[in-house]
């Protein structure tokens, strides 16, 4: 995976991927996803369209990934994704912003 150009720094990509993983992680610092994402560093703008568009899997009921990324691109979600995203948003913030 090509590494992103670095925009937050070490710090805000912790706390970034905390407000990501806070479904999938418990308190402790004992996370895997989170320690896998801190040392593959994929880029922020990728890990929170992942997670809009998990989001929006749920909400759908019960279908496939590939359904739900079909359907996020057709009912125009990424586009609008790629115009409200900014580096540092929360995901709740940005989740509001897509569905309304």
């Amino acid at each position: 995976m090509k590494k992103y150009k670095k925009l937050l720094d070490k710090k805000q990509y912790k706390e970034m991927l905390e407000d990501l993983c806070i479904d999938e992680c418990s308190e402790k610092n004992d996370c895997t996803l989170k320690e896998f994402l801190i040392h593959l560093h994929p880029s922020p703008r990728l890990l929170m369209q992942i997670k809009c568009v998990k989001k929006f899997k749920e909400k759908m009921g019960e279908i496939e990934w590939n359904e739900a990324m079909e359907r996020w691109d057709a009912e125009g979600y990424a586009e609008k994704f790629s115009k409200i995203y900014k580096e540092g948003m929360k995901f709740t913030d940005i989740y509001k912003k897509l569905i309304s």
